[in-house]
């Protein structure tokens, strides 16, 4: 079993430049072919494309750290853009591995937004069909994390444990979240509410003690 969140990832946000860069590609096209009729944008498209598709291209770098020293690996990235629309409906990503190198093209969808803004992107993992925010990879692909079968590293640990990482996990998140986001609202708790007095209650209600005892724990010693 893979311990999913040991492995190397990439979310979506973290291409919103290709994104941004794309929206301006396509305000300049549209001023190119402002009153063009279909047929003309088609041969337009056909003729001149090519000069824009090639500046939305970049590297991912991922770092990795070992006793051993620091390590990073290269991903290209290309967006694969639609001529007519100038919108992005993939990427293709390129790397290489042992020597050998790999291509894999992920598929982008749209979706309406719960809250009416603007639509919402999603990869769709090329293996299960699945729309996904993050792609994870163990440098054979990129899949959603339900293309690899995978548990969590935490499952392995104690009960004292786990309640020490989520107290730490809500020190860093106090530590993060700024007064600009209301716990409540018209006197009811808002999610980011009930978020936080459930890590208040993680850091009030845990006792260290708990993590320290634990090394006297046993049989006991033998006097003599």
């Amino acid at each position: 079993m893979t311990e999913i969140d040991n492995l190397q990832r990439i979310n979506l946000r973290d291409l919103r430049p290709y994104f941004e860069g794309c929206k301006v590609l396509k305000e300049q096209w549209d001023e190119y072919t402002e009153g063009m009729s279909l047929e003309e944008r088609i041969d337009f498209a056909e003729k001149n494309f090519h000069k824009i598709e090639h500046r939305l291209q970049g590297t991912f770098t991922f770092t990795k750290t070992s006793p051993f020293g620091e390590s990073k690996d290269v991903l290209n990235i290309e967006a694969v853009i639609d001529p007519l629309d100038i919108e992005i409906v993939g990427f293709v990503l390129r790397w290489e591995i042992d020597g050998e190198s790999k291509e894999q093209r992920i598929a982008i969808e749209t979706a309406p937004s719960n809250l009416g803004l603007n639509p919402v992107r999603y990869f769709v993992c090329p293996f299960k069909g699945r729309r996904c925010r993050k792609l994870y990879t163990d440098w054979r692909i990129f899949a959603s994390r339900y293309a690899f079968p995978h548990t969590y590293s935490k499952r392995n640990y104690s009960h004292n444990k786990r309640e020490l990482y989520k107290s730490i996990d809500g020190m860093i998140l106090l530590d993060k979240i700024g007064t600009h986001r209301k716990e409540t609202y018209r006197g009811k708790l808002t999610p980011h509410g009930k978020k936080m007095r459930k890590m208040y209650g993680y850091l009030q209600g845990f006792d260290l003690s708990m993590i320290y005892n634990q090394r006297d724990r046993g049989r006991p010693r033998k006097d003599g």
